[in-house]
């Protein structure tokens, strides 16, 4: 069995004192590592990062290190913060900020946000501070949290705030959130947390091409150099608005990694090739990379005087589909979808993919609301891979030789899972064809019952089942789905249990949900969760931040 080395993750703390907001505000420099041990002074707050609450001292000039250079797999090609960066990979590019964050453990750290007050369930006022300041020395205020938040819906992304009704102006610095329906457990983290805040003047005079290639910037960096193909290179902010805040309370209840300077520079190159990525480690020029694949972690696992340290990060969502049971596709018979599921061997998927995983039990395992059960596999009673009892319910179906469609997004990740489970069915006597697809497709074709008849889908939504599973929710997806549900049809008692599951999310509720979902009917299926391997120079403290298990290097800390 594979094991994992672990990586210690420090917490680090914001390198410098602050002072009133306002521009021209003098700050005082950082205590060296010396006057930081002095007896009598006070010790400043600790910022837990994962599980750590280790506070790292900064070097007098206030960076750890002057540059750290971390490997990433795909490059974005554009800047422009209403653009989706999925490309990107896992890093996350610390040049926009959010009205706020959310931790690894669900808990909401505001940046821009001042406060966020509840007036009723469906009305909340939020106070931004009046020290936000972009690079070009723009003022951020409530007026440009209103556009950016509306520029975010109009580029398509109106399901990352999919709690608003809509947002008004009530001063300088305020603005009036009013709700579609009231938050449940997660909403107001998402909602908060997915919309980069500009400058609405910046970016009208920029336009989406200039922003896309020279950002105007509001985060800790800024962009410094960006060859496409090959590298980019941020800088820190030297004015970084964050240091002019004069509560020491609020900074030390919401001060987060993804605020930190600890390094002046952060270069991330673009290496697609996995094993590239792992020589580039190997060779030391590179601190970190965002992804390995597993015989490259099995490498430097059986070589530890290389000095490189891996550690296995569980991703979300997981390699799942659900079933086309619109009548017009053969998927509509239950007894076609259950010799499916039966078919494929779930451990033997996750084997044979190019990135460590692990089976999956349940469509969402690893929010924070779904039983252990779900991600260890233990006592739930799931489709046991059994080619004889496949075989026995596909004779059992209407099943009539058709060849059966899976659709699925076009990446790696999901793309290995699709050819296993086309090999699996192919052993039992089904026919199946392959249809890539990116988002945009995807969004067509969903709607079109006779595309496909069975979608590897990305199970958005937060990290709660009550945000993540309305997926399956006809009242959720009426609007888009001409009033069926993602599946084709109408079924009132999922409906009817999954209002049981969103009103109070316990045990029994989810477990009725589960049982008639994944058991009596079928309609979807979890293969099984990725592992995405990081690594670092043993050197490097490498941190993972929010509950994406972002690798995010201005939080870094080092041994050396």
């Amino acid at each position: 069995m594979k094991r994992i080395l672990a990586i210690i993750m420090l917490a680090a703390l914001m390198l410098t004192l602050f002072v009133g907001c306002g521009g021209g505000a003098d700050t005082q420099a950082p205590a060296t590592a010396e006057e930081a041990s002095a007896p009598e002074e006070a010790a400043p707050p600790a910022v837990n990062i994962e599980e750590s609450d280790t506070v790292a001292v900064a070097a007098a000039d206030g960076y750890l290190r002057d540059k750290v250079t971390v490997a990433i797999s795909g490059d974005g090609k554009t800047f422009d913060p209403f653009t989706p960066q999925s490309s990107w990979g896992k890093v996350k590019f610390p040049l926009f900020q959010l009205l706020a964050e959310v931790d690894s453990k669900g808990e909401i750290r505001y940046v821009i946000l001042k406060s966020f007050t509840e007036i009723d369930d469906m009305t909340y006022e939020g106070e931004i501070w009046d020290c936000v300041y972009d690079t070009a020395g723009n003022n951020i205020t409530a007026a440009d949290v209103v556009w950016s938040i509306q520029k975010f819906i109009d580029s398509g992304n109106k399901g990352g705030v999919n709690r608003l009704e809509s947002l008004e102006v009530s001063g300088d610095y305020t603005f009036i959130w009013h709700c579609s329906e009231p938050f449940g457990p997660g909403d107001m983290g998402k909602n908060l947390s997915n919309c980069s805040i500009v400058c609405r003047e910046t970016y009208e005079a920029m336009g989406p091409d200039g922003m896309a290639s020279e950002p105007i910037c509001t985060g800790p960096y800024m962009l410094k150099e960006y060859v496409p193909g090959s590298s980019v290179t941020l800088v820190a902010n030297e004015d970084y608005w964050m240091k002019h805040i004069p509560d020491q309370q609020w900074l030390a209840d919401n001060n987060y990694a993804t605020g930190f300077q600890n390094v002046r520079e952060i270069e991330y190159q673009i290496i697609q090739d996995a094993g590239s990525r792992a020589i580039a480690l190997e060779m030391g020029t590179v601190d970190a990379v965002d992804s390995m694949n597993a015989a490259d972690v099995d490498y430097f696992i059986q070589n530890p005087d290389l000095g490189v340290i891996p550690v296995e990060l569980p991703q979300d969502p997981p390699v799942a589909f659900y079933f086309d049971c619109n009548e017009a596709s053969p998927c509509s018979d239950v007894k076609l979808r259950q010799a499916i599921c039966y078919a494929i061997d779930n451990a033997a998927v996750a084997e044979g993919l190019e990135f460590p995983a692990q089976p999956a039990y349940g469509m969402q395992p690893r929010m924070y609301d779904a039983p252990e059960s779900w991600t260890t596999g233990e006592g739930r009673d799931y489709y046991t891979y059994n080619v004889e009892t496949a075989k026995a319910l596909l004779a059992e179906s209407s099943y009539n030789g058709e060849t059966l469609t899976i659709m699925y997004m076009n990446q790696p990740a999901i793309t290995d899972a699709v050819i296993l489970v086309q090999d699996a069915l192919k052993q039992v006597g089904i026919t199946v064809d392959l249809l890539p697809a990116d988002i945009s497709v995807l969004n067509d074709y969903k709607l079109d019952f006779t595309k496909w008849d069975m979608m590897f889908d990305i199970m958005g939504g937060g990290n709660y089942l009550s945000t993540t599973l309305k997926k399956f929710w006809t009242e959720d997806s009426a609007s888009t789905m001409n009033g069926l549900q993602v599946t084709g049809i109408l079924d009132s008692y999922l409906d009817e249990l999954f209002v049981a599951l969103k009103d109070d999310t316990n045990d029994a509720t989810i477990s009725a949900w589960d049982e008639y979902f994944t058991d009596e009917m079928c309609y979807g299926y979890a293969l099984c969760l990725y592992s995405n391997q990081t690594a670092c120079q043993a050197d490097v403290n490498c941190v993972i931040t929010g509950a994406q298990r972002n690798i995010t290097p201005q939080a870094f800390t080092f041994t050396d």
